[in-house]
């Protein structure tokens, strides 16, 4: 799938929807997915979204450092100082491979970036719903933030 603001391989979407089925079989697409990306990113090596969605695969396999990487380094190429809405997206999906890889530090730190930056409830909603918030949904920091009563 490719629009606009982002590059998301079927086979990304299809580990994604393995991964939160908790069934193994998300580690096939994950690793198609890079395989996929890393031919891309040989074609367009300044598409922050490649690097963004690599670093989302790199996460459902758990290879932290590679993960972490990516995302950043999509963060470092268009994040929401630089484009409010692209780079929103940017920075939502790597506070969501944060998420995956249980950094969950950095992911309420990302959190507290953009919770004044976005449409009011947008991610109050989104968190409430989407299983990608499900191990950050219920700590009472991500509360606290989303009602805006941090310290």
């Amino acid at each position: 799938i490719s629009i606009q603001s982002e590059f998301t391989p079927k086979a990304l979407g299809i580990g994604m929807i393995y991964y939160h089925m908790k069934n193994d079989s998300s580690d096939r697409y994950f690793r198609e997915a890079i395989a996929i990306l890393e031919s891309k990113l040989l074609e367009t090596p300044e598409d922050e979204r490649i690097y963004s969605a690599l670093g989302f695969a790199y996460a459902g396999i758990s290879e932290k450092e590679k993960a972490i990487e990516a995302a950043e380094k999509a963060i470092e190429m268009l994040n929401i100082d630089i484009d409010a809405l692209d780079g929103f997206s940017r920075e939502i999906r790597l506070m969501q491979t944060y998420i995956m890889l249980d950094e969950i530090d950095k992911a309420l730190e990302r959190l507290k970036r953009l919770v004044n930056r976005s449409p009011p409830g947008h991610l109050n909603n989104w968190i409430k719903v989407h299983p990608y918030y499900d191990k950050i949904r219920d700590l009472p920091e991500t509360q606290e933030i989303l009602t805006g009563v941090t310290e």
